[in-house]
């Protein structure tokens, strides 16, 4: 697998994990004084709005630095990737596997942008 596929890897499994985050919070909004567990049918205390937020707070905090890292990443593989094709069109010669990456850079970099909006919410 090459780098940038692990690196697509990565980015949906952060999306996938900042949707999980964001039916935490939206279940954090949602929350009212008399909730109860379906389970046992006993109140949600504060406790259990305390230990909500905090995982929330944890998760964003995981997301940022998973994204930081694939970010500084993705900057590895566009720097080198657009090093090698301007070295190859100063010879006029641009091969697919040019193309190919270019593209995949392209596609990282609004993947990387996607993430970086779904962060902000």
């Amino acid at each position: 697998m090459s780098s940038s596929q692990q690196i697509f890897v990565r980015v949906d499994a952060l999306q996938t994990s900042i949707k999980e985050t964001l039916q935490l919070i939206q279940r954090l909004a949602t929350l009212h004084p008399d909730d109860s567990d379906t389970t046992s049918q006993e109140a949600l205390g504060d406790t259990y709005r305390a230990d909500l937020a905090a995982e929330i707070h944890d998760g964003l905090k995981q997301h940022e630095e998973e994204f930081e890292m694939i970010q500084q990443d993705i900057e590895d593989i566009v720097g080198v990737a657009s090093h090698d094709t301007r070295s190859r069109r100063s010879g006029n010669h641009v091969t697919k596997r040019d193309q190919e990456r270019e593209r995949e850079s392209a596609e990282l970099l609004a993947r990387t942008s996607k993430l970086s909006e779904d962060l902000r919410l």
